[in-house]
């Protein structure tokens, strides 16, 4: 588990796990407020640990795009692999064939986050 090899190797761990584990949710729109419905096991983006929880991930994948080769030289010296920002993920190289590559691996990475 990323949070666990990152930052949180206490109970709080299980803490979090838990208040994800169902949350009722409704959503308010210019027509009021939706029914409430279940969903299991998501965290809301707006949640109290839902930016770490991405944050830790995004870096995640970031350090695993550079150790798989997948970065572009600035200066030919420093290795960008992508800009990341919370939940955002910019790729940054050059244009064709390793612009597909770290896109594909973005979306891979990603996926199995989830």
């Amino acid at each position: 588990n990323d949070i666990f090899d990152t930052c949180v190797k206490d109970d709080n761990l299980n803490l979090i796990y838990n208040a994800n584990k169902e949350i009722d949710m409704a959503v308010k729109t210019a027509n009021g407020i939706t029914k409430r419905q279940k969903n299991k096991n998501i965290v809301l983006q707006g949640d109290t640990w839902g930016s770490i929880l991405a944050s830790v991930q995004v870096d995640k994948i970031g350090q695993q795009s550079i150790d798989e080769g997948h970065f572009y030289l600035y200066k030919d010296v420093l290795p960008i692999g992508f800009l990341g920002l919370v939940d955002d993920i910019v790729g940054v190289t050059l244009a064709g064939h390793k612009a597909a590559q770290l896109n594909a691996l973005i979306i891979v990475k990603t996926a199995e986050q989830k």
